[in-house]
């Protein structure tokens, strides 16, 4: 397995290596020369971005580290006649940290999402450092007339919630996530048919190593009068979901519901709403509200073993999220994040500020804040502090 991983990565920097080469060449019309856009050898776009990630906090037994991440992505999109294109994103990645050798860092693994191609892999393990490399995005993409289809490793994007989206089944977002752009995703087979009347049908399978785990998803949206109703059916390893969205516009507020049934060892129900509005000087404001019909109400009965291992998200029942934003300069934004967990009452705060010091440079720094009395969901966590730059090429 480890040689087959090996080889995969080995055959995405071939991919890379020839469009790189052309690059250092300063010689891109080359790469056109031998026909037209749509019969080149080897039509193709390089880019990327080089993150540094610095965090600071302590574990669960109250020790204090400081943990330096950096990572470098690179980024081939190319496409070959008019209706096939490929996409891949291959990072190179470097951990310094003391939180390494902790228990929490290992809970912390064990949390991530399985992918069916295991393509992560470790060059360097030793001490209090971690050299990997993997592959983050790896798909190709046919289209034709009102036909879509695409197969890889690729973020299907459901759901409308901005902190909670229980009709996003494959690739939640996570709220307490210091990268909240970043998503673990799966591998899949995703089609789309898109009708002359702007209706679509998605259709999403999911390998899984265990046929009985695999998961399918079935998503119809239909536009109307300003309006979107989105129909959804699936399994979710064994856990049968069948749910709904709705998007309108209140004025210049935008109302967003998600609701879906959820038949797995018990009934139960999840629900999002959630409404914004953005003022003329750029205030930005939010709120959202989520039932958890697999969390539990009492503090005392936390399934605490299924948050470790990663199957549930949420230990409660009832929260309230809410998100404001304000933009101090053109360059230079705040926002903050709250989360509430109404029935034991502990909660998260999570300001930042982000700064933009170039056309391809960003700065953001950010805190993330926990509360609560003993047991309860956020008491669990410790205050963390980061500092993230980012330079995209």
């Amino acid at each position: 397995m480890r040689l087959l991983k090996r080889w995969t990565l080995f055959i995405s920097l071939i991919c890379l290596f020839p469009a790189g080469r052309l690059i250092a060449e300063n010689d891109f019309q080359a790469a056109w020369a031998i026909g037209s856009p749509t019969t080149a050898l080897w039509p193709a776009d390089i880019s990327g971005n080089l993150t540094h990630l610095a965090s600071g906090s302590e574990t669960a037994s109250g020790k204090e580290y400081v943990s330096n991440f950096s990572r470098l992505r690179l980024e081939l999109s190319s496409r070959w006649l008019d209706s096939l294109s490929a996409f891949i994103a291959y990072d190179h990645s470097l951990l310094a940290s003391s939180f390494i050798k902790s228990p929490d860092f290992k809970q912390a693994q064990a949390r991530q999402r399985e992918q069916f191609f295991d393509q992560d892999d470790e060059l360097l393990k030793r001490g209090n450092l971690r050299w990997e490399h993997s592959l983050y995005r790896s798909y190709v993409t046919y289209k034709k007339e009102s036909w879509e289809v695409s197969l890889g490793r690729r973020q299907i994007s459901w759901g409308l919630g901005k902190f909670w989206a229980p009709t996003d089944l494959f690739n939640p977002f996570d709220p307490l996530s210091l990268e909240k752009d970043e998503r673990r995703v799966t591998d899949n087979l995703h089609i789309t048919y898109f009708s002359p009347g702007q209706d679509s049908l998605e259709g999403v399978y999911v390998p899984a190593r265990g046929y009985e785990n695999s998961s399918f998803g079935l998503r119809l949206i239909h536009p109307f009068a300003e309006k979107e109703i989105g129909i959804i059916l699936g399994e979710l390893k064994k856990n049968e979901i069948a749910g709904l969205h709705f998007l309108t516009n209140i004025g210049k507020s935008a109302l967003r519901l998600e609701h879906t049934f959820n038949h797995y060892t018990t009934d139960f129900f999840k629900t999002t709403v959630n409404i914004d509005y953005t003022f003329a000087n750029s205030l930005y404001l939010m709120a959202e509200y989520y039932y958890n019909g697999q969390g539990r109400r009492d503090k005392s009965v936390y399934q605490i073993t299924r948050w470790n291992s990663g199957e549930i998200d949420f230990l409660g029942q009832d929260y309230l999220g809410a998100l404001a934003g304000y933009d101090l300069t053109p360059l230079v934004r705040i926002e903050a994040y709250i989360i509430l967990n109404i029935r034991d009452e502990s909660a998260f705060i999570n300001p930042e500020l982000k700064c933009s010091l170039s056309s391809n440079s960003s700065l953001l720094l950010g805190g993330q804040f926990f509360s609560g009395t003993d047991a309860a969901e956020f008491e669990r966590f410790h205050n963390l502090g980061y500092l993230r730059w980012r330079l995209f090429f």
